[in-house]
């Protein structure tokens, strides 16, 4: 039934925003994430689950990175999920987060995909 279980919550609630932060590796000085110097990316859009075409894939690049969860019981009502990306905001310096746009962000790297970078 939706609504119950976290895939269920997922349905029902499915706007997301996520924020990843990392240490400054290019600082002379280590610096903690909360250093406005340190980037800074927040992702917020809804969050669908991976359609039955992309799901193979999307398993195997989960998989990749966290090889534990292939092993987890059909009974836990593991669901891969996406996130569709509606806003960015990008801290990367002194002077406030900048907005870059979906499409800015989905084009991202694909001149490394296409190889011409």
């Amino acid at each position: 039934m939706p609504g119950q279980g976290p895939a269920g919550a997922l349905h029902w609630l499915s706007n997301s925003c996520h924020t990843l932060a990392s240490s400054c590796p290019a600082a002379e000085v280590s610096a903690p994430a909360q250093d406005p110097s340190c980037a800074k990316v927040s992702l917020a859009g809804e969050l669908l689950p991976v359609p039955r075409a992309g799901r193979a894939e999307a398993a195997r690049l989960l998989f990749s990175r966290h090889p534990a969860m292939r092993g987890w019981p059909a009974s836990h009502g593991f669901t891969l999920y996406e996130l569709h990306v509606a806003s960015v905001r990008l801290l990367d310096s002194f002077g406030g987060a900048k907005d870059v746009s979906p499409a800015d962000y989905y084009a991202a790297g694909s001149e490394l995909r296409a190889g011409t970078a």
